[in-house]
């Protein structure tokens, strides 16, 4: 929906669209994003474990469980094959 909102502001407007442009390529603003989003990470990392423990303590089905569990170590193995790719690219 934003994007159809900046698409349509932008042709009415093509010096706000080129403003909008160079604010999404300019690099200092893909670093906040990005720490940003790492910072989200660290976060949802912590609140996704609790919750999880919440949800054993419980005594929650176990499909649902497991199902929890697969995705937790799937996002964290994701996050650990990224971290070793850059960490030998760099």
């Amino acid at each position: 929906m934003g994007n159809f909102i900046a698409e349509k502001t932008g042709r009415r407007n093509p010096e706000f669209q080129k403003q909008m442009e160079i604010l999404q390529k300019d690099e200092r603003n893909l670093m906040i994003s990005n720490y940003a989003k790492a910072k989200g990470y660290d976060l949802m990392t912590y609140a996704f474990g609790a919750l999880l423990l919440i949800f054993s303590f419980m005594r929650v089905a176990l499909i649902p469980l497991l199902l929890l569990v697969f995705v937790y170590l799937l996002v964290q193995g994701y996050a650990l094959y990224y971290r070793m790719k850059y960490d030998k690219e760099m």
